[in-house]
């Protein structure tokens, strides 16, 4: 069977967060400032790692970087000359700022009329400014953009770390509109996936097989992705999550697929090993039926009020009885939601909590690195949803080999 382009189903693309649910937001962090005794709460947003400042007003900015800052009073994001008219277009709630300081490196920008961080300030209606919350976790945030922060605050205004309101509170847990945003995303994904995977055939390259995935995932609705369409062949595997090249695809060999793309802001993952050419060795089906039993294991342990760290030991401990725990280089489960894995609270070894209702995760197996076959990766999103069931949001088979 081969895919046809020509016949991509459609998704529901009404579905969006509606802005009283920015607003309920903003309500919720500012009553967490206060809980910080913070005058100001600072959110920082990257092209890569949009989630805070997206989180927030549903701002998602493309090549500039992005500041948020809250009083109890205003909301302002602040972005450079070239994103305004991108930022109007997206913002749901809070101001749009033009700040000279965010612009690109040594662009000129003559005509655009912009405001200093000072007047911004200002506007903020809080005078005197003695506690800065930060809402974004220090591996997002540049240097710079601290610098710039502090260059315009008093020498003795406190900076504190708030980033656990918004990475461990409010976008771990998701509302009934995420949750439904979620499942377009995902079905997004699945199509994508499945395209692939039904395209396979030796002589074609990796990247001629990714931009299969990623028609299908733009025709559908998604505006971008969480990260490159991957398709990894051969000991490419071994590159986990590198991006797809020219290389030839070679019969009976093993290929990584992963596709994610975001809808509404809101990421997407599907991840399966397909075998070129379609029929593998006894030594290659036994060697992936490893990958789908520890899943397996994996899976039957996300459940409501379980225990965070049994779901990483299921698939950790099975893979420890086959001698692949040392091929095994990342635990099993981890957060998603606006960006695909850099989200709070992975499921460890080490997790001594209990798992809450409405949180999206992925189950994500991986071993990488081993003799001859290199590895292989299954991953597939999941929801614990408002009444503690548990969804598998990506409902094409693991078993694509």
């Amino acid at each position: 069977m081969v895919y046809n382009l020509n016949n991509v189903p459609e998704v529901d693309t009404s579905v969006t967060i509606p802005v009283k649910e920015y607003e309920e937001r903003v309500k919720k962090l500012r009553k967490r400032l206060l809980d910080f005794d913070a005058d100001i709460g600072i959110a920082y947003g990257t092209p890569h790692m949009p989630g805070d400042v997206f989180y927030l007003s549903g701002y998602d900015p493309q090549l500039e970087n992005t500041i948020l800052l809250i009083s109890q009073e205003k909301m302002f994001i602040l972005c450079g000359p070239e994103g305004y008219t991108f930022a109007k277009e997206m913002v749901k709630y809070g101001e749009i700022k033009i700040v000279t300081e965010l612009q690109l490196p040594l662009e000129d920008y003559p005509i655009t009329e912009t405001v200093s961080i000072d007047e911004v300030l200002k506007e903020l209606f809080c005078d005197p400014i003695r506690r800065v919350a930060i809402l974004t976790k220090d591996d997002v945030v540049t240097t710079g953009n601290m610098a710039l922060m502090q260059k315009h605050l008093d020498n003795e205004v406190e900076f504190i770390d708030a980033s656990d309101i918004l990475y461990f509170e409010l976008r771990f847990m998701k509302s009934i509109n995420e949750q439904k945003v979620l499942r377009v995303s995902n079905r997004i994904a699945e199509e994508a996936v499945k395209a692939i995977v039904e395209s396979v055939e030796p002589g074609k390259t990796e990247l001629e097989l990714a931009a299969i995935g990623d028609y299908v995932m733009k025709k559908m609705g998604a505006s971008s992705y969480g990260f490159d369409t991957f398709v990894l062949s051969g000991e490419r595997i071994n590159t986990i999550i590198g991006r797809s090249t020219n290389k030839v695809i070679k019969p009976g060999e093993f290929i990584s697929i992963g596709v994610s793309c975001r809808y509404e802001g809101y990421a997407s993952v599907a991840r399966r090993m397909v075998i070129a050419g379609g029929k593998g060795t006894k030594e290659q089906i036994q060697f992936l039926e490893h990958g789908l039993r520890a899943y397996k294991l994996a899976v039957e342990k996300f459940i409501y009020r379980g225990l965070e760290k049994d779901v990483d030991l299921a698939a950790r401990n099975y893979f420890k009885q086959h001698n692949l725990a040392k091929y095994q280089l990342y635990s099993v489960a981890h957060g998603t939601g606006i960006t695909e894995c850099l989200e709070a609270r992975p499921f460890t070894q080490y997790n001594e909590g209990t798992i809450p209702k409405n949180i999206a995760m992925m189950i994500d197996i991986g071993i990488y690195g081993y003799p001859k076959l290199h590895g292989f990766a299954f991953e597939n999103p999941f929801l614990i949803n408002d009444k503690g069931e548990t969804e598998r949001l990506v409902n094409y088979p693991m078993r694509t080999f």
